[in-house]
Order: C-alpha cells, then sequence, then structure tokens
C-alpha cells in the first residue's frame, strides 16, 4: 500500500508542477486525497453483485461448468424412455394409490407383461370429478369411481415392480375420459360425500350411542363437524342405524303395494338398462338386479324386460324408502307388533307351522333383519330394525 502511495503521489506532484495556475498543495493534503481514491474504489469492489458481472467478466472456467451441465442435461433426457398408457382407473386403499389398467395391451418390461400400473394419486386427483370419490377412515378422500378413462405419460426405464404392479413414481396426466383436462380442486363434493364421512367415522372410530349426533365424540373432530352442519343447513336429519348414523331427508319414499320393474326404477331415478342381468341357473333364464346403499331389488325372468313384470324381491337397508309403513331404526319389536295386526304369518311347509316373524303380504314374504321362516331368535328390547325384506314366495 506504502508502494502505490508513494507512486501515485510522484505522479500527482508532476501533474501540479506541470500546471503552474493550480495552487501547490502540501505532500500531507495529497497524501489524503489518494488514501480516499484507494479507500473508495475499495469499496466499489466489494459491493459488486451478480447481477453487476456481465457476460465479457464469465471466465473460461464457468463457461466448462455451464457446458457440462448443459451436457449432462442432455444425457438425462437420452436416457428416458417416454411411454403413454391408457386404461380404467381404479384404486387400492391400503396402501393408498391408483390403478390404470389395460388388460389388452400390456407394457412388456424384462420379458414380464404388465396390465396395470399403480401411481400415487397427487397429480391425477385433481382432474377428477368430485362425485368420484369417497372417504378414508384415515382421514383423506379416495378416489372410488367406476368406468373412468385416464391418460397418462411416464418414463418406462425409471418404472419398476411393486406389490405386483409396473410402478411409477413420475408420470404427467394426458387425458380424462376422453376430454381435455380441467383442475377440479376447488369443486365441491357432493352430499353423498359428506354421508360418506359421517358412515365411516362412526362404525371406524366413534359409534351411534348417543340419540343426538351433536352429543356424539365425532362432533368434536372437525372434518365430522362440517359434514354435519352441512347436511344439516341442507334440511338432512340423522338417525341411529347401528354402529353409525344413516343421514336422511326428513320424507322417505313410500312404496306400500308390491311395485312393478317400471315403477320401481321410477322412484330410484334409474332406467331399466341400469340393471345387472346375468344367467339364474333356478326357476328363470335370467335375473336383473339393482343394488345401492339404501335399497336393492331383483325380478326374475325369462324373456327380456318389458318392464310391467313385478319385482321378485325388495331388500330396504337405507332410511330413504319406507315399506309398507315400516322404516329401518325403528324398534324391532314395535315393528313386529305392527305387522300383526295387518298380515298373516307365512306357513312353512318345512316345519308344517307357521313362521313366528314372516308374514304374508299380497303372497310375498316380508321379514326384518333378515329373520328366516324357521329361526328362532330372541329379541332385545331395544333392537332396531337395520333390514326390510320383501320376496315372492314360490312354491
Amino acid at each position: 500500500m506504502k508502494k502505490i502511495i508513494g507512486l501515485a503521489l510522484v505522479a500527482l506532484m508532476l501533474m501540479t508542477a506541470c500546471t503552474p495556475s493550480r495552487p501547490s498543495k502540501t505532500e500531507e493534503e495529497l497524501k489524503a486525497e489518494i488514501k480516499a481514491e484507494l479507500k473508495a474504489e475499495m469499496q466499489a469492489a466489494e459491493d459488486i453483485t451478480v447481477e453487476d458481472v456481465t457476460a465479457e467478466d464469465v471466465t473460461a472456467e464457468d463457461a466448462s461448468k455451464e457446458v457440462v451441465a448443459l451436457a449432462e442435461t442432455e444425457v438425462v433426457a437420452d436416457l428416458r424412455e417416454n411411454r403413454v398408457f391408457a386404461g380404467l382407473l381404479s384404486s387400492n386403499t391400503a396402501p393408498y394409490f391408483l390403478v390404470l389398467t389395460d388388460a389388452y395391451n400390456p407394457i412388456i418390461v424384462d420379458d414380464k407383461e404388465y396390465t396395470s400400473l399403480a401411481f400415487d394419486a397427487d397429480k391425477a386427483s385433481k382432474y377428477l370429478d368430485r362425485d368420484q370419490f369417497s372417504y378414508h377412515v384415515e382421514g383423506f378422500p379416495i378416489f372410488s369411481g367406476k368406468y373412468n378413462y385416464l391418460e397418462i405419460e411416464f418414463d418406462l426405464n425409471a418404472a419398476y415392480e411393486a406389490m405386483g404392479y409396473l410402478r411409477v413414481d413420475d408420470y404427467k396426466v394426458i387425458s380424462y375420459n376422453y376430454g381435455p383436462l380441467e383442475n377440479k380442486s376447488s369443486f365441491p363434493y357432493p352430499n353423498s360425500y359428506y354421508q360418506e364421512i359421517i358412515k365411516t367415522l362412526g362404525l371406524g372410530v366413534y359409534g351411534a350411542e348417543e340419540v343426538d349426533i351433536k352429543n356424539n365424540e365425532g362432533y368434536n373432530n372437525e372434518v365430522f363437524k362440517a359434514a354435519v352442519d352441512l347436511l344439516e343447513n341442507q334440511g338432512y336429519k340423522f338417525v341411529q342405524h347401528g354402529n353409525y348414523y344413516q343421514v336422511i331427508n326428513e320424507k322417505p319414499i313410500q312404496i306400500d303395494h308390491v311395485p312393478s320393474v317400471n315403477e320401481l326404477c321410477m322412484m330410484l331415478g334409474i332406467e331399466i338398462s341400469d340393471l345387472n342381468i346375468s344367467e339364474d341357473g333356478g326357476y328363470f333364464m335370467y335375473s336383473s338386479n339393482w343394488i345401492d346403499e339404501d335399497i336393492e331389488f331383483m325380478v326374475y325372468h325369462d324373456e327380456p324386460l318389458k318392464g310391467d313384470e313385478k319385482v321378485s324381491l325388495i331388500n330396504v337397508n337405507g332410511l330413504k324408502y319406507e315399506l309398507f309403513g315400516l322404516r329401518t331404526g325403528m324398534n324391532v319389536n314395535e315393528a313386529f307388533e305392527l305387522l300383526k295386526t295387518k298380515y298373516e304369518r307365512v306357513y312353512s311347509h318345512h316345519s308344517d307351522t307357521y313362521a313366528e316373524y314372516v308374514f304374508n303380504v299380497d303372497q310375498y314374504a316380508f321379514t326384518l333383519n333378515d329373520i328366516g321362516f324357521d329361526e328362532v331368535v330372541e329379541i332385545g328390547d331395544n333392537e332396531l330394525v337395520l333390514s326390510m325384506s320383501l320376496y315372492e314366495l314360490l312354491d
């Protein structure tokens, strides 16, 4: 530093000597000025940021690092083998992940065929319709829909086998149900999803010992409470049903006679074409049925259904329907007393006696809680009606 100041002092003195009009400065003044200038330059050098460095300032070493990084990126891209796979979507619940299946176009890896891909739901869930979800007891929505078509792209070289599936950790969704993608993350879930929350947490965690659902321990759970409040604000009621609460509208759908297939389909809001048909292998060639969480019905037939056939069987398991004036959730003893005042008991040819808890309603057998013809049961004072069955009496 002393050498630098000395040289600068000499230069400044020479410049001063060559300029007679400028007043001369002492040596101490000149030294002070030079020190101030050097200090300012050093401070400016320390304040330089990355943004101040221009392309000319990049060293050869920096440039070589950029070239290497670019080359590595290109090598990784060259190692990828992008593959598109499409099929029907389903899920595995424990552990939870999505499964995509195409039985006709398997993927071959190491001479082994895979018809199903497994992958986490994080990237795909936002595109799926909200009414395709149910509630998992561990506290999150899970895909449970049917007949959903998904198309994804993934790196085949990064796929591996897990639990019998070809597992994919990274993927891109291309299409859903043959249409353009739409982020549905903010879309509301249907009421059935919130009903599922109450049922699932009741069966798996909280039970339904309290008549008033708001006195149940589950009402302290934020998710449970939100579901109860949302449904209650829409006019729904909560009724004890075994180990959980059933969620119902105030007015049930009345079934007060043996309906035809057309009549019952209209009550349920479905079409005859929605029924599941299969070979019967018994008295008839075929049986067609419908099952949901509240009701099941079946009709036996030899010819294609016309709709005017009487249903062969009805099982009511939920509070949405009332069958011949009875409803699930009633006291069982009270329900049987009502049946005894209106109908005759069915005669059992097997035991040559009348069944205790099976009643003849328009030549159909009517019973509660699946009690059979010759079954001897003890019914407790507080037992509830959990199911009601009406089925055709066949010789």
